[in-house]
């Protein structure tokens, strides 16, 4: 844009633009063919009414041009709150399409309305396109959507009025791109103003929203809830759960079924944690909670525990307790064998109990690398370095283990154990499977 052309609409200088388009009739129209703002843009940022009327006058169908931030200018003055320039705008004789240009992720001004919260603004352009309430975003979110993301109550007061009158209720039900509703919403961001708005009704009224709706993850209202079951002091949310029991709420896993238990079973959960003192509550705050923890943070998690145990394991072997000898020598009636473990001269069954644990968390720690990187990119080369750690492992035994025939089936032992380790493990499963009984290690039912 002309730098002249910017500094008018910022100061929203008419004289200067009315010159400029004298000396220069194209200015205007040069403006639109590069990228960034229009002065339109620049006065309706700046909040320069009187300019943003003379340049509408000027060129009329620059008010539907988008920003390099996929803005129209009736994006920004409905974002800004700018009531004056927003009824400028509405007034040419496109007003109601303007309403409905599309800008960055799908949103309309009114979304930007809606996000900050304009009231006067969002009454302003309903009036002019009733309709454009039924517009969603990028991401299928609705304006009741957006006012709950945003703590907008009053917002969403006012459009749920107007979708009554306008007999769109069905619009309540919506669902986003990940399928939630704006009760799943309103109970993730705990906003008890809205689910009391949403659920609470008397004799004349119904529940606006679907109480039972299942988002992608399977999850209905009270599955949320019951995932974000801790607040400030880590006290179960009671009351949220009362009101969503009183309304039919559901679990997603068993549809069938009210929740009726939960209360019970809660506090139970509760007087434990009394009689177990207040000083172990840190500690059950961070334990792990199945349906809270998202599997990939429980992986990563795990990867990190792993590698850790197999970097100590290894460690351990290359450097064993009370050190190895430095030289060869004789004494004591046994023989000092340089490189030979301390603790192997003097205490041969302890050294080899060392070994053999040392060596069963080595192999668990590299099999459970193995099975969490199941599916990962480069998955042979990940194979191969992990195949060549556990040879050199075994290398390092047979290095240090002296000869005999003790010894000799030790190192035969732990050089099956790798192999040996996932049929192991999998007929550990099996039998308690088929006892029906559950194994260490499995999640509780």
């Amino acid at each position: 844009m002309d730098k002249k052309l910017f500094n008018a609409a910022w100061a929203g200088d008419i004289v200067a633009l009315r010159k400029l388009t004298k000396e220069d009739p194209r200015i205007l129209h040069s403006s639109s063919l590069v990228g960034g703002d229009n002065p339109l843009h620049i006065a309706c940022m700046a909040g320069h009414r009187h300019f943003a009327k003379e340049m509408i006058k000027l060129k009329k169908n620059i008010a539907e041009e988008l920003n390099e931030d996929g803005l129209s200018p009736l994006h920004i003055a409905a974002s800004n709150g700018d009531l004056e320039i927003v009824k400028e705008l509405l007034n040419i004789e496109e007003g109601a399409i303007l309403c409905k240009v599309k800008g960055r992720e799908g949103q309309i001004p009114l979304h930007c309305a809606v996000i900050k919260g304009r009231f006067d603004v969002i009454k302003e352009l309903v009036t002019v396109d009733p309709r454009s309430v039924a517009e969603a975003t990028a991401r299928d979110e609705t304006v009741l959507h957006l006012a709950v993301k945003n703590n907008q109550f009053k917002t969403l007061q006012f459009l749920v009025g107007h979708l009554n009158g306008m007999n769109m209720n069905n619009l309540l039900k919506n669902q986003d791109d990940q399928g939630n509703t704006i009760l799943h919403l309103a109970i993730f961001k705990k906003q008890y103003e809205v689910i009391n708005f949403l659920l609470c009704k008397d004799e004349n009224s119904e529940v606006m929203v679907d109480v039972n709706a299942m988002n992608l993850n399977g999850q209905t209202p009270l599955d949320v809830l019951l995932m974000h079951n801790e607040i400030g002091d880590n006290k179960y949310d009671k009351r949220m759960e009362d009101i969503l029991l009183q309304a039919g709420a559901k679990k997603g896993s068993n549809q069938s079924s009210t929740i009726e238990q939960l209360p019970s079973a809660h506090v139970e959960t509760e007087s434990q944690t009394e009689l177990s003192g207040e000083d172990i509550l840190w500690y059950t705050y961070f334990k792990y909670k199945e349906g809270r923890d998202s599997p990939g943070d429980v992986r990563n998690c795990l990867l990190v525990i792993v590698a850790l145990i197999t970097t100590a394991t290894y460690q351990a072997i290359l450097s064993p307790p009370g050190d190895a000898w430095k030289d060869s020598s004789f004494g004591n009636g046994k023989p000092y064998i340089a490189g030979r473990p301390i603790m192997q001269t003097y205490s041969p069954v302890l050294y080899g109990f060392f070994l053999y644990f040392n060596t069963t968390g080595f192999c668990a720690s590299v099999y459970m690398i193995y099975l969490l990187t199941g599916g990962f990119p480069l998955k042979f080369e990940l194979n191969a370095a992990l195949g060549a750690i556990v040879i050199t492992y075994e290398i390092a035994i047979a290095a240090f283990t002296p000869k005999g025939a003790a010894p000799t089936v030790f190192l035969v032992f732990s050089m099956i154990m790798p192999i040996a380790m996932p049929y192991a493990i999998g007929f550990y499963r099996a039998f308690f499977t088929a006892c029906g009984i559950r194994y260490m290690g499995e999640p509780s039912p």
